[in-house]
């Protein structure tokens, strides 16, 4: 079953977005390397989906902590807007205690125009444990 995202409200001209919760994974106190795959199905062509990780008593470092999409024209010949699969990935410190990661996703018009999406069944994440975290300078 499909995940709807909260459409924006328009107020005044303005828009107002509402983040989503797609899903929730609980973990013990610890260092991890979390990934997240999360398919978006655009109904509009005028949306943008920004999806990020939030924590419950943790932090991150490194990786991708935000994903974008934006829907496309429609496919010639047909009314299909289009899927996109959003990764993300980070390493994460849940604190003594346990605590949890999410991911919440964000629906934005990219034009005046109300957009629609959708998270397709198939999003998923892991959570492979690490006994420490050790990050490396990038160029």
């Amino acid at each position: 079953m499909a995940i709807v995202l909260m459409p924006p409200t328009k107020d005044e001209g303005r828009f107002t977005t509402h983040p989503t919760t797609v899903f929730t994974l609980p973990l013990p106190a610890g260092n991890f390397v979390v990934n997240a795959i999360v398919p978006i199905q655009f109904l509009t062509p005028h949306g943008q989906v920004t999806c990020q990780y939030q924590f419950v008593n943790g932090s991150a470092d490194g990786g991708t902590k935000l994903a974008t999409a934006i829907g496309s024209s429609p496919t010639p010949g047909g009314s299909v807007f289009g899927f996109q699969t959003l990764p993300l990935t980070d390493s994460v410190t849940i604190n003594a205690g346990g605590g949890s990661v999410s991911v919440v996703c964000t629906l934005a018009p990219t034009t005046g125009q109300i957009p629609a999406a959708t998270v397709q069944p198939g999003a998923s994440m892991t959570a492979d444990q690490k006994s420490s975290l050790v990050f490396e300078p990038q160029p």
